[in-house]
């Protein structure tokens, strides 16, 4: 066995650290912040509060995916693109609270359902 695919093998002690630094942020911390204005204190919300069960079921299952290769796998190429698919996966789960808190509020004319206001 070479030096490489000893390398390649043993997890990674600073992925590994982070990968359970960011579950236990998944789990203890809220996962936004929904606020009336930018003054004003908002109510948080944890991610099974804001998605629907089975996106938020997804959303746990590809952060837990990134997480696993994060610890697990040296090659740079592979943990960059598990952080991206991440960071994507995040910023959706983001937008979907955000649009769904909108919805509920009725926000606008769009969000409640209402008829277009004339000009």
């Amino acid at each position: 066995m070479t030096v490489r695919q000893r390398r390649a093998l043993r997890p990674d002690r600073l992925g590994t650290l982070l990968a359970l630094v960011g579950a236990l942020a998944l789990v203890a911390l809220p996962f936004v912040v929904f606020k009336q204005n930018r003054i004003a204190t908002g109510v948080a919300r944890s991610l099974y509060a804001v998605l629907t069960p089975a996106a938020a079921a997804a959303v746990t299952a590809v952060l837990a995916l990134v997480a696993t290769v994060m610890a697990t796998l040296a090659d740079a190429r592979a943990r960059l693109v598990a952080a991206v698919l991440g960071l994507v996966t995040l910023a959706a789960a983001t937008g979907s609270c955000a649009s769904h808190r909108a919805r509920a509020s009725g926000c606008c004319w769009s969000c409640s359902g209402s008829p277009r206001p004339t000009p």
